[in-house]
C-alpha cells in the first residue's frame, strides 16, 4: 500500500492528476504506447505534432488579454519537427514537445473558403486588421466543427484543450484541465517504471 501511495505521489509530480496517476499505478491505464493510443483514437481523430517552446510548459493557456498571433489565436505546431525552430533561435535553453491535437482540422482550402467568406461581408461588417480578420476566419470554422487548421506547415489548434502530449495517459474519464502530463518517452516493451522514467528506489 505503501508503495502504491509513493508511486501515485511521483506520477503526480510528473504532472499527472491525482485520479489519473492512481489508475495508471493500479494497472488500469496501461501505459505502453499501443494501449495509450488506442484510448487516444477513441477519444478523437488525431495528428502528431511538435512545439517549440520554453523549457518548463506544463499546461497551454491562450494569452489573457489576447496578442496579435500570425493565424489568430491558438496553440501553433507543426507537422514538420524541425519547422519551429526558427521561433525559438537565441530563446534560452529552449524544449521541443510532441504533441497530439485532436477533433477536426481543417485544410488549407477550408481555411481559404472561410477567409472568402470574411471577405466577401458588406463593407460595414467586414472585421478590419489582421487580429480580428482572423478572428472571424476562426470563428467561422468552428462553426464547422473543426478544432482547429492546417495551413501551410503550421498547425494551429483553437483551444488548448484539444491538445495532448504524445506521453498523455488518454483517460477517457478525465475532464479536468489539460495538464500536459509527463515529458518522459516512453519506452517499447519497457514495465510501468521504465515507462515512467522511475526506479525501484522512486517507491521507497
Amino acid at each position: 500500500m505503501a508503495g502504491l501511495l509513493s508511486l501515485v505521489g511521483k506520477l503526480a509530480k510528473k504532472g499527472y492528476p491525482e485520479s489519473v496517476a492512481r489508475k495508471i499505478a493500479t494497472g488500469q491505464l496501461p501505459m505502453d504506447e499501443a494501449s495509450r493510443l488506442a484510448r487516444a483514437r477513441k477519444m478523437s481523430d488525431m495528428v502528431e505534432t511538435t512545439h517549440y517552446g520554453a523549457p518548463d510548459i506544463n499546461e497551454f493557456m491562450l494569452p489573457d488579454p489576447p496578442r496579435p498571433s500570425k493565424h489568430g489565436a491558438g496553440v501553433y505546431s507543426s507537422t514538420d519537427n524541425t519547422y519551429g525552430e526558427r521561433y525559438i533561435q537565441g530563446k534560452d535553453s529552449p524544449a521541443a514537445y510532441g504533441l497530439l491535437s485532436l477533433g477536426k482540422i481543417a485544410s488549407k482550402q477550408d481555411v481559404i473558403d472561410a477567409e472568402k467568406q470574411v471577405l466577401g461581408l458588406p463593407m460595414g461588417e467586414r472585421p478590419m486588421g489582421s487580429g480580428p480578420h482572423w478572428r472571424a476566419i476562426q470563428d467561422i470554422l468552428k462553426s464547422q466543427g473543426f478544432t482547429g487548421m492546417q495551413f501551410g506547415k503550421e498547425r494551429v489548434v483553437f483551444d488548448p484543450s484539444n491538445v495532448r502530449s504524445v506521453n498523455a495517459a488518454f483517460d477517457p474519464e478525465y475532464t479536468g484541465s489539460n495538464i500536459l502530463g509527463s515529458r518522459m518517452a516512453p519506452t517499447a516493451g519497457a514495465g510501468l517504471l521504465g515507462i515512467l522514467g522511475l526506479t525501484e528506489e522512486d517507491l521507497d
